[in-house]
């Protein structure tokens, strides 16, 4: 099992129903969705998945997912890129928080915590190595319970 970053940018992509999918999820519904990886190719089915929001006044880390179908080619996302192929995997998003708030785990605290991992990549499906993966999972844990505490990171 592999740990990958997966970006989101709320100006070129805005996200749909966060709410929504936030109360989905604290219900235990699993919310699907496809994710461009950029250029990875190597996400296998099972692979965990943070996504990360980036180019905005509040960056970082904002939910958790699993792949439930590794790397694919399709039909690009970007529509001024139509007729090009994009890489894609499917995830199951199992935990959330609003990407529209401020209320994340910031690339500010990423950064001091975790200092190996590039915390601003250029693009999605950036690996997180191994050696480093337990230590983004402790403090996503750690993120969440003092979230759910009523303080943020």
């Amino acid at each position: 099992m592999s740990t990958y970053i997966l970006t989101w940018n709320p100006h070129i992509n805005p996200w749909f129903d966060p709410v929504n999918d936030v109360i989905s999820i604290r219900k235990g519904i699993l919310v699907p969705t496809r994710w461009s990886t950029g250029s990875t190719k190597r996400i296998c089915e099972g692979d965990i998945a943070y996504f990360l929001r980036q180019r905005s006044k509040f960056n970082g880390l904002f939910g958790k997912a699993v792949s439930t179908r590794g790397s694919f080619q399709a039909e690009h996302w970007d529509e001024n890129k139509a007729g090009q192929t994009a890489n894609y995997a499917e995830f199951n998003i199992i935990d959330l928080v609003d990407p529209n708030s401020n209320l994340i785990l910031s690339t500010k605290s990423l950064q001091a915590n975790i200092p190996e991992v590039n915390w601003k990549p250029m693009a999605s499906g950036t690996s997180i190595p191994l050696e480093l993966e337990n230590r983004v999972n402790e403090l996503w844990s750690q993120f969440r319970k003092s979230e759910m505490d009523g303080k943020n990171a």
